[in-house]
């Protein structure tokens, strides 16, 4: 039964944080960096050891380091005074995805943990306080999917779960309320692998009251790919058709799901990636140059957001949502030699991780304000 549910390998976004200092490129384009950042000198890390950025919120940075023997160290890094929090540590950690929610002052995120010796795996919800730094581990379950995702909608967190009942795979959404840590349970889907019956929610995201949900399964003995739309109460609200995409997009296990007012966001683990507006009930592609599009991580999504870069260059995309284009623009520091490797997001505040193609060994990680993007 374990095969009727999704198990990858974690591709964990691996950090080696060294700086280069400079405030001109060769052509002498002035440097609009808010803050450059030197956290190999902030953060402690073992010489076997990895970093990763979690979330972004305001002049507050989480992340995480990895050790050789599977613990994972959290810490708080205030980027405006540099002052460096211990949040705590989690044992015998597995996977953890680059989804987060932020919700009254926390982060909320999944770990899969190790446990009964190896034998067995655990799903933790964990939170970090973002004032006190305070690592906290909510709740443990058997794990059923090897990637847990999180959305906020209004003041309760939306998780998908699952679980084997009777040769079937069965997965669902759940409400978590996060205060008192109890979870309610809705739009269960039932999936029969050997019989091509049913479908599986492997997704969910929210935008404002609406809960968006990736189904994929079978029909007629076909395979079948759509985004259901659910409210808080569980009732069905709109089904919209992703089939045309499933070849490209769709049949690959999803790993991003975002939705911002009427637009949505899908990528899966090949890093084939797709953009489009919901409008009369169907999918609206925009397009983009090329399909390994990357949304910027954002620590609250509203209807004014779209910041996005491709994979292998230095370009960022900013959504226009007059024309429903994607506009280029440039980074405001000498970047001829930067690739992109990730941007967090918070207000107009952008963090942008970026290391040199010829010597990715050199890094940069630098903080600028979204006003002083250019047109390339």
């Amino acid at each position: 039964m374990k095969k009727q549910f999704f198990r990858l390998s974690c591709l964990v976004l691996a950090c080696v944080l060294l700086v280069s200092c400079g405030c001109a490129d060769d052509s002498g384009q002035k440097d609009k960096t808010v803050l450059e950042i030197d956290l190999s000198k902030k953060i402690e890390l073992s010489e076997e050891g990895m970093t990763s950025f979690i979330a972004l919120v305001e002049d507050t940075l989480l992340c995480l380091a990895f050790s050789p023997d599977g613990t994972a160290k959290y810490t708080l890094l205030n980027l405006s005074t540099g002052q460096k929090t211990a949040c705590g540590a989690i044992r015998d950690h597995l996977y953890s995805t680059a989804n987060f929610a932020v919700q009254d002052g926390f982060v909320y995120f999944f770990v899969t943990t190790s446990a009964n010796g190896g034998a067995a795996q655990e799903n933790c919800l964990c939170r970090v306080d973002l004032t006190s730094g305070k690592l906290e581990i909510l709740s443990r379950e058997r794990a059923h999917l090897t990637f847990r995702y999180l959305a906020v909608c209004g003041n309760t967190l939306i998780a998908v779960n699952g679980r084997e009942a009777d040769g079937a795979a069965m997965t669902y959404l759940e409400a978590i309320d996060p205060q008192n840590n109890t979870r309610r349970p809705f739009a269960e889907h039932q999936l029969v692998n050997a019989r091509k019956e049913g479908t599986a929610v492997t997704h969910a995201a929210a935008s404002g009251e609406k809960i968006f949900a990736v189904v994929s399964g079978y029909q007629d003995a076909e395979s079948v790919h759509s985004l259901y739309v659910y409210n808080l109460a569980g009732e069905l609200m709109q089904t919209i058709s992703m089939q045309q995409y499933a070849e490209d997009l769709m049949n690959t296990m999803i790993s991003e799901l975002t939705v911002f007012g009427d637009y949505v966001y899908i990528k899966n683990f090949s890093n084939t990636a797709v953009l489009g507006k919901i409008a009369n009930g169907q999918f609206v592609e925009i397009n983009a140059p090329g399909n390994e599009l990357v949304l910027a991580k954002n620590d609250t999504l509203s209807p004014d957001d779209g910041v996005f870069f491709l994979l292998h260059s230095n370009t960022i995309l900013l959504l226009d949502k007059e024309s429903d284009t994607l506009i280029p623009k440039a980074l405001p520091f000498g970047n001829a030699d930067k690739t992109i490797s990730y941007i967090l997001k918070s207000g107009n505040r952008l963090l942008i991780y970026s290391y040199d193609e010829e010597n990715p060994q050199q890094t940069s990680l630098r903080c600028i304000e979204m006003d002083d993007l250019a047109s390339p």
